[in-house]
């Protein structure tokens, strides 16, 4: 039997295994620990492994948790990769399906914390990226270490719309540069061909320990590693052969890989770029310079593999991603090279350290500018097939197409699949409404699509807002996910109706609360009293909120506009309404109030542009003095696509077009967001459907 049959029947058997091992009894404890220990107070000895966006991967060495277990934590800035501390952990809901056995926050750390002295070195190299300032720099350490934590929301968001945050995910070519720059150096001296296999070797490994076992990371350096080899000993190397066994065997030592998009994401680019870029780069050069054939081949080829998981992940194909990579590409390993040498000057060489990385940041602030002009465009994701049918039709089309271009004279596949694909894009465009990227990098308010409920996100820098959290645990904390939102400064649940409070646990999941806000009316009912205590154990304040009271939200100055407490006669007209008011923006957010407590409130019209989150999902119970005092520029409703209430009411929507507001439904339009730029107010709306 051939190896490459071999190879590929490995890879087979280590995909059954891993599944096995996942679903097997070694694993439970990650799905089962919390169903005993939600939001509860633990104890426990903990050491950490890696460390990335604010949170560490630990592993328990003793105390309240299972010993061996790892879990997922957020961080303060002092702790480093090896340090073990004694502390109290608020454990907070895993996500189904984790590989984690808890995650939650550190509360409070009782003992001295212990520092490994293997990984000094890890965290001396780290230190000084730890503290640069703008985006040109924080790039040029998270393409040189996979550090990302100091970019800024906007700048991240703007390089996932325009395809570029492979740029900040170590993988295949940092491996790749690392130990090509490693052997170029070497070759400048008279050393035995296995001391410098072994050298080069060496360093590789000491890179993969700096920037932390990532699964991309791991399998691109196991096949870089056969590749070196078999070359430095003048074998021939069938990529494909070293990419399945490599895979192959991190699944087998680490199952949980399987359910990892990065890895897969890794996995399938470089296969792309290993079979598909010589013959892509052929039939390029026949119309463009080889340089360019090749290199456009080569961004191609790595992102065409990746489309079925990439449907899925973000609903679409990034339109300008090609182009945007065909532009940068050729600096990335410059800036690479450049951000690792600074690195190492920062600890041997610190004279050298500035000097190195305002180079890498001139060239890292071309990347920057791509970044923030392509995701400026219109239309920047294209949508493609989701679901099932979907990823198997967007399978064909990528295995049609791949054997049509290596087969050279079999246009006929490659053709086949771009009508295939074209007739579906075009299909699924024709459903689109508005810019279909979502959320806009700049967002000051977001109403979640979180069906037949309410979920609202205001945010001003770096302060968050949120009012209600739908039905559904996961739809929250999804569309939260999305807004990138990891700490919630005010959350107010305006009155306990299901579907406003239900999805509390998804909101809650991996995110802290600042201050709560519940209303006063008292509801007995059993949801009422599971998420007031839910909110004492996870909320550093818990207020019973009444009329007038305030606070502030950034650039926002937040006041309860609607607060009847006990003197309501239904929880949904004791429900709180809130108003943020800055210089630039009102925001009314007015929960499910009945007509009489709408007009009741103290209502103006603000000199600045009025949005209103309309009441009860739109329903006829409204208060038309309200909305003719206000008279909102935009008419934010939060309701589910064919709801048997009738939502929204024709009654309310001809009295906001009498008004002259804009309405927009999460129904037809999915969740939605809106910019402000001076005094205009611009509005993104995602795919629906």
């Amino acid at each position: 039997m051939r190896f490459r049959s071999i190879a590929l029947i490995l890879l087979a058997v280590s995909l059954i295994a891993s599944s096995f091992l996942v679903q097997s009894s070694v694993f439970r404890p990650a799905s089962t620990l919390l169903k005993s220990a939600n939001y509860e107070q633990v104890t426990a000895r903990v050491c950490v492994n890696s460390i990335g966006s604010g949170r560490a991967d630990v592993s328990v060495q003793s105390g309240g948790l299972t010993h061996a277990s790892k879990g997922l934590v957020s961080v303060r800035t002092e702790f480093q990769i090896g340090d073990c501390f004694t502390g109290r952990f608020s454990l907070k809901p895993s996500k189904p399906f984790d590989r984690y056995a808890f995650r939650g926050a550190i509360h409070e750390v009782t003992g001295s914390i212990t520092r490994s002295d293997s990984t000094q070195w890890v965290n001396l190299t780290r230190a000084n990226f730890m503290s640069l300032r703008g985006d040109s720099a924080n790039l040029v350490a998270g393409l040189a270490l996979g550090m990302d934590e100091g970019l800024t929301p906007e700048f991240v968001n703007e390089m996932k719309i325009t395809g570029l945050t492979h740029l900040t995910a170590v993988s295949g070519a940092n491996c790749a540069i690392v130990i090509g720059m490693v052997w170029v150096l070497l070759r400048r001296f008279p050393i035995h061909k296995s001391i410098r296999t072994g050298l080069a070797l060496l360093s590789l490994a000491g890179y993969v320990m700096l920037v932390g076992p990532q699964p991309s990371v791991l399998r691109a350096a196991f096949m870089m590693s056969v590749v070196f080899v078999a070359l430095e000993l003048g074998r021939k190397v069938w990529l494909p052969r070293a990419l399945v066994l490599g895979s192959a065997i991190l699944l087998v030592q680490d199952p949980w890989l399987l359910v990892d998009y990065g890895f897969w994401l890794s996995v399938l680019a470089t296969y792309g770029l290993i079979t598909l870029t010589p013959a892509v780069s052929e039939h390029l050069e026949k119309l463009l310079p080889k340089p360019l054939a090749l290199l456009l081949a080569a961004t191609i080829a790595a992102q065409l593999w990746c489309i079925p998981i990439l449907a899925s992940l973000q609903g679409g194909f990034t339109t300008y991603s090609v182009l945007a990579n065909l532009l940068i590409e050729p600096l990335v390993a410059v800036i690479t090279v450049l951000g690792l040498l600074a690195a190492l000057f920062g600890v041997v060489l610190p004279f050298l350290y500035e000097p190195t990385l305002a180079i890498a940041s001139g060239f890292a602030s071309w990347i920057v500018f791509v970044a923030k002009s392509f995701s400026s465009l219109p239309v920047n994701l294209l949508p493609l097939p989701s679901g099932v049918v979907g990823s198997f039709v967007l399978i064909a089309v990528v295995g049609l197409f791949s054997f049509g271009v290596v087969k050279h004279r079999n246009f006929l596949a490659a053709l086949l699949c771009i009508c295939l694909i074209s007739g579906w894009v075009v299909g699924g465009a024709s459903k689109t409404v508005g810019s279909l990227s979502w959320p806009p990098s700049k967002w000051v308010v977001s109403s979640c699509d979180v069906g037949q409920g309410d979920a609202t996100v205001i945010r001003s820098g770096s302060e968050v807002a949120l009012v209600d959290t739908g039905k559904d645990s996961e739809l929250i904390d999804s569309c939260l996910d999305r807004l990138q939102v990891q700490q919630i400064k005010l959350l107010v649940l305006t009155h306990f109706d299901a579907d406003h409070v239900a999805g509390l646990s998804g909101a809650l999941r991996g995110r802290s609360v600042d201050t709560s806000l519940i209303s006063a009316f008292p509801d007995d009912r059993p949801l009422a009293s599971i998420d007031r205590e839910l909110l004492k154990s996870v909320s550093a304040e818990v207020v019973n909120a009444g009329l007038g009271l305030s606070g502030n939200l950034g650039d926002f100055r937040w006041q309860v506009v609607s607060s009847l407490g006990d003197r309501a006669a239904t929880s949904n007209e004791g429900s709180l309404g809130v108003l943020f008011e800055s210089s630039k923006l009102a925001i009314y957010t007015l929960a499910d109030l009945n007509e009489d407590a709408q007009c009741r409130m103290r209502a103006y019209r603000p000199s600045v542009p009025v949005i209103v989150k309309v009441s009860h999902h739109g329903s006829a119970d409204q208060c038309p003095g309200l909305y003719e005092a206000l008279r909102p520029e935009l008419s934010l409703i939060s309701v589910g696509n064919g709801n048997s209430y009738g939502h929204p009411t024709k009654r309310t929507l001809d009295l906001l077009q009498r008004v002259g507001s804009s309405i927009f439904r999460t129904d037809e339009s999915g969740s939605i967001s809106v910019t402000q730029n001076a005094s205009t107010l611009n509005l993104s709306v995602s795919v629906s459907g």
